[in-house]
């Protein structure tokens, strides 16, 4: 038994001896093969250098038995150039197909915005006010152009506004307009009017940061806000802001602000009640109201600045097509009404507002002298 078990252990060590031999050579010679490989290449190598050395002159000479300059580039480069400006043509061509795509869909977007609105009926300035001024899509393009449209719309028609609600030429200094406030009723509700035409010594930088801080809170005229009411809306750029709010009296205030520069001439705001927005649609029972506000501070030749403002405010309604009544308008301001003749209710009503904005702005008085 053992020595069957030696015998074994003899062939089994021999086979292993063979392989690992049999693995030494091959090892061996791959590495033989390796550096042949190696040694050749350099010796290809070599003579490539060789036979370019050679060649150049060749290249020379038949060139100028040719009549050609030496700046002529190699068929080699030429195809080398051709190939990159066919990688360039393609990847230009993938590009301007995704763009093609992206506009394609930008029409969509724009198209289905146009079929789905519907003509906003108002009391606002109606020759100026439509569904485009007042509506918004949902997709980021379309919506980013919707926001320009309006603003810039705005911002042309000014001087025509200005005008047809009697304001004085800009350089104008015989007559000034001092925070006047007006209420137009009519058969399908009121709109408030407020009128603002003066000098001022303060600068044009400084007014536009008045403005830029005070125009949720203030300028807008929104019963019930406060600064700290959290935004169902918050959508800011350089030049365009959108802020959404809903108050405890559950009015909903969707507005837009443009801002216009013209650098050491003057500043303009604009500003545009969103009535039907599709990233955040209003409930039907919430309590609208059509605003649209222009503010301008322009510099003037005597060193001093001009001040226009024209604000309107309409009766607050609700989507569903229920307009607030008088009394209850009036209570969204704080004002009492029920104890009123209704022959009386609506000097009472407007005389209210006008304090309850005398208050405002003397308030806003203060904080420009701080």
């Amino acid at each position: 038994m053992a020595d069957d078990e030696i015998e074994l252990d003899v062939a089994l060590m021999e086979r292993f001896d063979r392989k690992l031999r049999r693995r030494t050579y091959e090892r061996h010679f791959k590495r033989r093969c390796r550096q042949g490989e190696k040694n050749e290449r350099a010796v290809l190598l070599t003579r490539v250098v060789e036979l370019q050395r050679i060649l150049d002159p060749l290249l020379e000479r038949s060139r100028e038995a040719k009549g050609e300059t030496a700046t002529m580039l190699s068929w080699e480069e030429v195809a080398g150039a051709l190939k990159d400006e066919s990688k360039f043509a393609a990847s230009q061509f993938s590009a301007l197909k995704a763009q093609v795509a992206a506009y394609a869909a930008l029409a969509r977007s724009m198209e289905a915005w146009v079929t789905a609105c519907v003509l906003q009926e108002g009391t606002l300035d109606l020759r100026a006010c439509t569904w485009q001024d007042t509506s918004l899509p949902a997709a980021p393009n379309a919506r980013q152009l919707g926001k320009k449209w309006i603003a810039s719309r705005m911002y042309h028609n000014m001087d025509r506004i200005f005008q047809e609600h009697d304001f004085p030429a800009p350089l104008d200094s015989s007559k000034e307009i001092l925070d006047e406030f007006s209420t137009v009723f009519n058969d399908v509700g009121f709109t408030h009017i407020f009128r603002l035409h003066s000098e001022s010594a303060r600068p044009l930088e400084k007014w536009a940061a008045f403005i830029r801080h005070t125009i949720v809170s203030f300028h807008c005229c929104i019963p019930g806000y406060s600064p700290t009411l959290p935004c169902v809306v918050r959508e800011e750029d350089e030049h365009m802001r959108q802020y959404g709010v809903v108050t405890p009296l559950n009015e909903y205030a969707n507005v837009l602000i443009g801002e216009f520069h013209k650098p050491g001439d003057r500043v303009v705001f604009v500003v545009q009640q969103i009535l039907d927005d599709e990233s955040c649609r209003a409930n039907p029972q919430h309590i609208q109201r059509r605003r649209r506000i222009w503010i301008e501070v322009r510099e003037l030749p005597n060193g001093r600045r001009r001040v226009r403002m024209l604000s309107l405010h309409s009766n607050g309604f609700k989507i569903a097509g229920e307009d607030l009544t008088l009394d209850q308008d009036a209570w969204t301001y704080g004002i009492d009404l029920h104890d009123c003749p209704s022959h009386l209710k609506e000097s009472r009503y407007v005389r209210m507002i006008r304090e309850r904005i005398d208050q405002a702005a003397e308030s806003m008085e203060r904080y420009l002298l701080t």
